[in-house]
């Protein structure tokens, strides 16, 4: 009798924490889509305006105050942190960075700079107060290398009128997002391994080294086609080669250099003459004074041979 109690009482508490860890997912999942939702419906405000961010921390301090504690643990779990800190943060720094507009690369890079940088350091200041003290300077120095010099690099990126150091830094923060979501979840059973903080300390050297690229390869190679924005970057890709086309040639030649460079995408496979066209243009060949247009009909004589 007393196994027979024993067993159900096993299996009720299964059933309880499998019921809580489903309405914690549920919760995070929805307050994930509410700032969701309010990032694409509420516009960006570029003058500041104190009564809408009083409103927001008024709003704020209430729910956490009167939301009942049943209720708001499962809100502000570890779980809605690292969806609203962390994951949505990288997939909306990735489609700026996949977009032609620059505006909002430099809008997330701020965010990196700030919100980024507080909710990075509170998540592992917090684990390394509760763990053994090697452990925690461990993650301390980890979280140092990885934000410390690239938070300095975003300040002063952000203050510059150029766009490419934005989406530079950018694509470091989102790459290192990722990063650390996962440092995140494997130290819970990787982090008494010899080496492992070492290893992170690599992975962030190599995101972070312009002599590497490694963000961008990893950009490139996971996030993108991760979220489904191959499109987009090769449309942005074409944006910086218009861009810096203007830049960095005179106008003539820049007209002749977009002009066929538009003709790639347009002209049929067999008439592939572009290439030639545009060394010929620059006096790289002698024109072929023998060439007939395409449209030129064979004469009489030529037909006969």
């Amino acid at each position: 009798m007393s196994d027979t109690v024993d067993t159900a009482e096993v299996v009720d508490s299964t059933k309880s924490k499998a019921v809580s860890i489903l309405i914690g997912i549920g919760s995070s999942l929805a307050v994930l889509a509410v700032v969701a939702v309010l990032t694409i419906k509420l516009t960006q405000e570029r003058d500041f305006r104190w009564q809408i961010h009083l409103r927001y921390w008024i709003v704020g301090i209430l729910v956490i105050v009167f939301l009942p504690f049943p209720i708001a643990r499962y809100v502000f779990s570890e779980l809605t942190l690292s969806l609203v800190g962390a994951l949505f943060p990288v997939y909306e720094s990735v489609v700026a960075v996949c977009t032609p507009d620059e505006v909002d690369d430099t809008d997330w890079l701020r965010y990196w700079t700030i919100g980024g940088i507080f909710f990075v350091a509170t998540e592992w200041f917090d684990n390394a107060m509760t763990s053994d003290v090697a452990d925690g300077l461990k993650r301390i120095f980890a979280v140092g290398v990885g934000t410390v010099y690239p938070f300095v690099s975003s300040v002063g990126a952000i203050t510059t009128e150029e766009f490419e150091d934005d989406s530079y830094w950018l694509t470091y923060w989102a790459c290192y997002g990722i990063l650390f979501i996962l440092m995140d979840f494997l130290e819970t059973w990787m982090g008494w391994i010899p080496g492992f903080y070492a290893a992170i300390i690599l992975a962030e050297v190599y995101l972070m080294l312009p002599m590497f690229g490694g963000a961008d390869k990893v950009f490139r190679k996971i996030l993108v086609p991760l979220f489904g924005l191959k499109e987009m970057l090769m449309v942005r890709d074409a944006f910086l080669v218009k861009k810096n086309l203007v830049k960095d040639l005179p106008p003539e030649r820049a007209a002749i250099v977009r002009k066929t460079i538009a003709s790639f995408f347009t002209e049929d496979e067999k008439d592939n003459n572009s290439e030639s066209d545009l060394m010929t243009a620059f006096g790289f060949l002698k024109p072929n004074k023998n060439k007939k247009p395409k449209d030129e009909k064979p004469t009489e004589t030529s037909s006969l041979v």
